[in-house]
């Protein structure tokens, strides 16, 4: 799921939910698009609907467990 801002034509959030089996490599999707690509995502959330926990990591930062909140907004 993207959350895009039309006003400044940006996608500064994006969230994937996934199962316990796809948290590690979602993740590291996740910090990929962030980090490597120019597409202006500041933030990304992961829900783990087995486990039933988000993981979220922001741009330059560390992966943040338990955390659901966004910075960005």
């Amino acid at each position: 799921m993207l959350l895009y801002d039309n006003e400044h034509q940006h996608t500064p959030i994006i969230i994937e939910v996934c199962h316990t089996t796809g948290v590690k490599n979602d993740t590291k999707k996740i910090i990929r698009l962030i980090e490597e690509f120019e597409y202006g995502i500041q933030e990304g959330f992961l829900y783990d609907y087995a486990a039933k926990q988000w993981l979220r990591y922001a741009k330059g930062g560390d992966v943040e467990a338990g955390h659901s909140y966004s910075e960005v907004l």
